[in-house]
Protein backbone atom coordinates (compact mmCIF):
# COMPACT_ATOMS: atom_id res chain seq x y z
CA UNK A 1 0.00 0.00 0.00
CA UNK A 2 1.37 3.72 -0.58
CA UNK A 3 2.25 5.38 1.93
CA UNK A 4 0.08 9.07 2.39
CA UNK A 5 2.11 12.20 1.62
CA UNK A 6 1.99 14.04 4.96
CA UNK A 7 2.53 17.87 4.54
CA UNK A 8 3.81 20.92 7.12
CA UNK A 9 1.42 22.87 5.66
CA UNK A 10 -1.58 23.58 2.70
CA UNK A 11 -1.62 26.86 1.25
CA UNK A 12 -4.53 28.07 -0.94
CA UNK A 13 -3.63 30.40 -3.90
CA UNK A 14 -6.14 32.06 -6.00
CA UNK A 15 -5.71 33.03 -9.86
CA UNK A 16 -7.55 36.36 -10.56
CA UNK A 17 -7.44 38.50 -13.83
CA UNK A 18 -9.66 39.17 -17.06
CA UNK A 19 -10.06 36.26 -19.23
CA UNK A 20 -7.48 35.06 -21.63
CA UNK A 21 -4.83 37.09 -20.16
CA UNK A 22 -3.37 33.38 -19.59
CA UNK A 23 -4.46 32.45 -16.35
CA UNK A 24 -5.18 28.65 -17.01
CA UNK A 25 -1.90 27.97 -19.13
CA UNK A 26 0.19 29.42 -16.59
CA UNK A 27 -1.11 27.34 -14.02
CA UNK A 28 -0.97 23.86 -16.80
CA UNK A 29 2.67 24.48 -17.23
CA UNK A 30 3.53 25.05 -13.67
CA UNK A 31 1.45 22.04 -12.28
CA UNK A 32 1.58 19.33 -15.73
CA UNK A 33 4.79 21.06 -17.31
CA UNK A 34 3.18 20.99 -20.92
CA UNK A 35 3.07 24.17 -22.59
CA UNK A 36 -0.06 25.72 -24.04
CA UNK A 37 -0.37 27.23 -27.19
CA UNK A 38 -3.22 29.90 -29.27
CA UNK A 39 -6.22 27.44 -27.90
CA UNK A 40 -8.39 29.18 -25.50
CA UNK A 41 -11.01 27.73 -23.13
CA UNK A 42 -12.68 30.63 -21.13
CA UNK A 43 -12.47 28.80 -17.17
CA UNK A 44 -16.40 28.00 -15.84
CA UNK A 45 -16.44 29.45 -12.18
CA UNK A 46 -13.51 28.32 -10.52
CA UNK A 47 -10.93 25.36 -11.77
CA UNK A 48 -8.53 23.53 -9.14
CA UNK A 49 -4.92 21.94 -9.48
CA UNK A 50 -3.29 20.40 -6.53
CA UNK A 51 0.54 20.64 -6.20
CA UNK A 52 3.48 19.96 -3.81
CA UNK A 53 6.16 22.62 -3.68
CA UNK A 54 9.29 22.63 -1.06
CA UNK A 55 10.15 26.06 1.26
CA UNK A 56 12.63 26.63 3.59
CA UNK A 57 13.00 22.98 4.20
CA UNK A 58 9.12 22.63 4.66
CA UNK A 59 7.09 20.09 2.68
CA UNK A 60 4.17 22.54 1.17
CA UNK A 61 0.88 21.50 -0.15
CA UNK A 62 -0.65 23.81 -2.56
CA UNK A 63 -3.92 23.91 -3.51
CA UNK A 64 -4.08 26.51 -6.80
CA UNK A 65 -7.51 27.68 -7.70
CA UNK A 66 -7.79 29.11 -11.07
CA UNK A 67 -10.42 31.74 -11.95
CA UNK A 68 -12.89 32.91 -14.56
CA UNK A 69 -12.45 36.38 -15.62
CA UNK A 70 -16.05 37.10 -16.58
CA UNK A 71 -17.82 39.74 -14.75
CA UNK A 72 -20.75 38.02 -14.62
CA UNK A 73 -18.99 34.99 -12.75
CA UNK A 74 -16.83 37.22 -9.85
CA UNK A 75 -19.76 36.83 -7.56
CA UNK A 76 -18.56 32.90 -7.43
CA UNK A 77 -14.96 34.24 -7.78
CA UNK A 78 -15.54 36.29 -4.64
CA UNK A 79 -16.41 33.53 -2.29
CA UNK A 80 -13.23 31.83 -2.71
CA UNK A 81 -11.75 34.70 -1.07
CA UNK A 82 -12.02 34.23 2.30
CA UNK A 83 -10.18 31.18 2.26
CA UNK A 84 -7.01 31.60 0.15
CA UNK A 85 -3.40 32.33 1.66
CA UNK A 86 -2.30 34.81 -1.31
CA UNK A 87 -3.35 35.51 -4.94
CA UNK A 88 -1.48 35.66 -8.45
CA UNK A 89 -2.70 38.87 -9.96
CA UNK A 90 -2.41 38.38 -13.93
CA UNK A 91 -2.59 40.51 -17.00
CA UNK A 92 -1.42 40.31 -20.59
CA UNK A 93 1.51 42.20 -21.23
CA UNK A 94 -0.14 42.54 -24.99
CA UNK A 95 -3.38 43.89 -23.66
CA UNK A 96 -3.40 47.31 -22.03
CA UNK A 97 -6.88 46.83 -20.45
CA UNK A 98 -6.30 44.19 -18.83
CA UNK A 99 -3.68 45.75 -16.54
CA UNK A 100 -6.59 48.05 -15.27
CA UNK A 101 -8.70 44.72 -14.92
CA UNK A 102 -5.22 43.93 -12.18
CA UNK A 103 -6.16 46.33 -10.35
CA UNK A 104 -10.13 45.87 -9.98
CA UNK A 105 -9.81 42.23 -9.18
CA UNK A 106 -7.60 43.69 -6.16
CA UNK A 107 -9.81 46.07 -5.04
CA UNK A 108 -12.65 43.22 -4.39
CA UNK A 109 -9.62 41.06 -3.05
CA UNK A 110 -8.83 43.14 -0.71
CA UNK A 111 -12.19 44.21 0.77
CA UNK A 112 -12.69 40.91 1.93
CA UNK A 113 -8.66 39.41 2.09
CA UNK A 114 -6.70 42.85 3.07
CA UNK A 115 -3.84 41.30 5.00
CA UNK A 116 -2.50 38.28 2.42
CA UNK A 117 0.23 38.43 0.19
CA UNK A 118 -0.24 39.09 -3.51
CA UNK A 119 2.05 39.05 -6.67
CA UNK A 120 1.51 41.40 -9.95
CA UNK A 121 1.84 38.68 -12.95
CA UNK A 122 2.69 40.00 -16.42
CA UNK A 123 1.66 36.98 -18.80
CA UNK A 124 2.87 35.92 -22.23
CA UNK A 125 5.83 38.02 -22.04
CA UNK A 126 7.22 36.38 -25.47
CA UNK A 127 4.71 38.29 -27.04
CA UNK A 128 7.34 41.30 -27.10
CA UNK A 129 6.46 42.71 -30.87
CA UNK A 130 2.78 42.70 -29.45
CA UNK A 131 3.37 44.54 -26.45
CA UNK A 132 1.38 47.01 -24.65
CA UNK A 133 2.14 47.22 -21.16
CA UNK A 134 5.95 48.39 -20.43
CA UNK A 135 7.80 46.80 -17.47
CA UNK A 136 7.80 50.47 -16.21
CA UNK A 137 4.00 50.87 -15.72
CA UNK A 138 3.62 47.57 -14.29
CA UNK A 139 6.09 47.95 -11.64
CA UNK A 140 4.37 51.35 -10.92
CA UNK A 141 1.38 49.65 -10.38
CA UNK A 142 3.04 46.76 -8.06
CA UNK A 143 4.15 49.67 -6.21
CA UNK A 144 1.04 51.17 -5.63
CA UNK A 145 -0.78 47.62 -4.84
CA UNK A 146 2.16 47.01 -2.45
CA UNK A 147 3.10 43.47 -4.19
CA UNK A 148 5.83 42.09 -6.40
CA UNK A 149 5.61 42.38 -9.96
CA UNK A 150 7.43 39.19 -12.27
CA UNK A 151 7.07 38.76 -15.88
CA UNK A 152 6.29 34.98 -17.15
CA UNK A 153 5.84 33.54 -20.31
CA UNK A 154 3.69 29.65 -20.27
CA UNK A 155 4.97 28.81 -23.63
CA UNK A 156 8.38 29.16 -22.62
CA UNK A 157 8.30 28.27 -19.08
CA UNK A 158 9.92 31.44 -18.32
CA UNK A 159 9.77 32.35 -14.51
CA UNK A 160 6.59 30.00 -13.90
CA UNK A 161 8.18 27.66 -11.17
CA UNK A 162 10.05 30.91 -9.97
CA UNK A 163 6.40 32.79 -9.65
CA UNK A 164 4.94 30.16 -7.60
CA UNK A 165 8.02 29.65 -5.12
CA UNK A 166 7.91 33.29 -4.70
CA UNK A 167 4.25 33.44 -4.05
CA UNK A 168 4.44 30.35 -1.34
CA UNK A 169 7.78 31.81 0.18
CA UNK A 170 5.38 34.91 0.62
CA UNK A 171 2.74 33.45 2.75
CA UNK A 172 4.98 31.05 4.54
CA UNK A 173 6.79 34.02 5.75
CA UNK A 174 2.95 35.81 6.69
CA UNK A 175 2.27 32.84 8.38
CA UNK A 176 5.15 32.62 10.87
CA UNK A 177 5.07 36.33 11.55
CA UNK A 178 1.38 36.16 12.28
CA UNK A 179 1.88 32.75 14.58
CA UNK A 180 4.42 35.49 16.62
CA UNK A 181 2.41 38.46 16.55
CA UNK A 182 0.67 38.37 20.22
CA UNK A 183 4.52 37.38 21.46
CA UNK A 184 6.00 40.62 19.55
CA UNK A 185 2.92 42.93 20.41
CA UNK A 186 3.48 41.99 24.35
CA UNK A 187 7.24 42.90 23.89
CA UNK A 188 6.54 46.25 22.08
CA UNK A 189 3.78 46.97 24.49
CA UNK A 190 6.75 46.52 27.36
CA UNK A 191 9.10 48.50 25.36
CA UNK A 192 6.21 51.44 25.16
CA UNK A 193 5.69 51.23 28.76
CA UNK A 194 9.19 51.47 29.81
CA UNK A 195 9.81 54.26 27.24
CA UNK A 196 6.71 56.27 28.79
CA UNK A 197 8.20 59.49 29.90
CA UNK A 198 5.41 60.17 32.76
CA UNK A 199 6.43 57.48 34.57
CA UNK A 200 9.64 57.10 36.49
CA UNK A 201 11.03 53.81 38.83
CA UNK A 202 14.19 53.52 40.91
CA UNK A 203 17.06 51.58 38.84
CA UNK A 204 14.56 50.86 35.76
CA UNK A 205 12.84 53.90 34.30
CA UNK A 206 13.95 57.32 35.35
CA UNK A 207 17.29 57.22 33.19
CA UNK A 208 14.22 56.86 30.12
CA UNK A 209 12.10 59.88 30.02
CA UNK A 210 15.12 61.92 27.38
CA UNK A 211 14.35 63.30 24.43
CA UNK A 212 16.44 61.21 22.63
CA UNK A 213 14.70 57.91 24.31
CA UNK A 214 11.55 59.46 22.87
CA UNK A 215 13.34 59.88 19.45
CA UNK A 216 13.66 56.12 19.42
CA UNK A 217 10.48 55.29 20.44
CA UNK A 218 9.30 57.00 17.30
CA UNK A 219 11.96 55.66 15.14
CA UNK A 220 10.90 52.05 16.09
CA UNK A 221 7.12 52.14 15.98
CA UNK A 222 7.37 53.27 12.66
CA UNK A 223 9.66 50.03 11.77
CA UNK A 224 7.60 47.90 13.78
CA UNK A 225 4.39 48.68 11.88
CA UNK A 226 6.30 47.74 8.87
CA UNK A 227 6.84 44.33 9.97
CA UNK A 228 4.05 43.14 9.67
CA UNK A 229 4.05 43.50 6.35
CA UNK A 230 6.87 41.96 5.09
CA UNK A 231 6.89 39.59 2.38
CA UNK A 232 10.45 38.63 2.16
CA UNK A 233 13.20 37.51 5.03
CA UNK A 234 15.61 40.50 3.63
CA UNK A 235 12.55 42.73 4.99
CA UNK A 236 12.90 40.95 8.51
CA UNK A 237 16.50 40.82 9.10
CA UNK A 238 16.73 44.14 7.81
CA UNK A 239 14.07 45.04 10.69
CA UNK A 240 16.52 42.98 12.85
CA UNK A 241 19.68 44.33 11.56
CA UNK A 242 17.80 48.50 12.35
CA UNK A 243 16.53 46.89 15.67
CA UNK A 244 20.32 45.99 17.09
CA UNK A 245 20.92 49.49 15.68
CA UNK A 246 18.50 50.82 18.04
CA UNK A 247 20.22 48.47 21.03
CA UNK A 248 23.33 49.59 20.58
CA UNK A 249 22.26 53.65 20.77
CA UNK A 250 19.94 52.90 23.86
CA UNK A 251 22.57 51.26 25.29
CA UNK A 252 25.09 54.40 24.54
CA UNK A 253 23.06 56.81 25.77
CA UNK A 254 22.21 55.15 28.96
CA UNK A 255 25.71 54.80 29.68
CA UNK A 256 25.79 58.12 29.42
CA UNK A 257 23.14 59.41 31.52
CA UNK A 258 23.59 56.32 34.15
CA UNK A 259 26.95 55.55 34.31
CA UNK A 260 27.08 53.84 37.80
CA UNK A 261 23.61 51.72 36.83
CA UNK A 262 24.90 51.16 33.16
CA UNK A 263 27.90 49.24 35.23
CA UNK A 264 25.35 46.90 36.60
CA UNK A 265 22.53 46.96 35.12
CA UNK A 266 21.49 46.55 31.37
CA UNK A 267 19.12 49.51 30.05
CA UNK A 268 15.51 47.93 30.22
CA UNK A 269 14.50 49.69 27.07
CA UNK A 270 17.42 47.62 25.63
CA UNK A 271 16.47 44.15 27.18
CA UNK A 272 12.76 45.06 25.55
CA UNK A 273 14.19 45.24 21.92
CA UNK A 274 16.44 42.21 22.47
CA UNK A 275 13.44 40.62 23.19
CA UNK A 276 11.53 41.11 20.22
CA UNK A 277 14.73 40.42 18.55
CA UNK A 278 15.20 36.81 20.28
CA UNK A 279 11.53 35.90 18.89
CA UNK A 280 12.41 37.08 15.05
CA UNK A 281 15.36 35.27 15.56
CA UNK A 282 14.11 32.47 16.63
CA UNK A 283 11.30 32.37 13.80
CA UNK A 284 13.71 32.66 11.50
CA UNK A 285 16.40 30.13 12.85
CA UNK A 286 13.55 27.55 12.45
CA UNK A 287 12.59 29.01 8.74
CA UNK A 288 16.14 28.43 7.80
CA UNK A 289 18.42 26.95 9.99
CA UNK A 290 20.28 29.13 12.94
CA UNK A 291 23.56 29.36 11.25
CA UNK A 292 22.00 30.89 7.84
CA UNK A 293 19.37 33.38 10.25
CA UNK A 294 22.76 34.20 12.34
CA UNK A 295 24.76 35.09 9.53
CA UNK A 296 22.09 37.26 7.99
CA UNK A 297 20.91 39.20 11.07
CA UNK A 298 24.26 39.58 12.74
CA UNK A 299 26.08 40.74 9.89
CA UNK A 300 27.12 44.45 10.41
CA UNK A 301 30.04 45.49 12.10
CA UNK A 302 28.79 46.85 15.27
CA UNK A 303 26.60 44.07 15.52
CA UNK A 304 28.74 42.43 18.42
CA UNK A 305 29.05 45.52 20.37
CA UNK A 306 25.50 46.50 20.17
CA UNK A 307 25.15 43.11 22.12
Amino acid sequence: MEQKQEYDEHFKIILLGNNAVGKSCLLRTYCDRTPCFDEYMDTMGVDQEIKPINVFNKRVLLRIWDSSGAPKLQNIVASYFRFVDGALICFDLANRASLSGAKEHVARLRTIRNDIPIVLVGCKSDLKKRREVTSKQAKELADELGSDYLEVSALNDMNVEQLFTQITLQIYLSKQLNKIKPTLDKCFNNFLKLNNPNRAKLFTEQHQSSPIKGEIRAEYRAQFAKLFVSRRVDEVTEFCRKTLDLIEKTNYFYKQESPVLSSFLTSPLSNALKDILDVLNSMLGDMMGFTAANELIYQKKSIEHAL
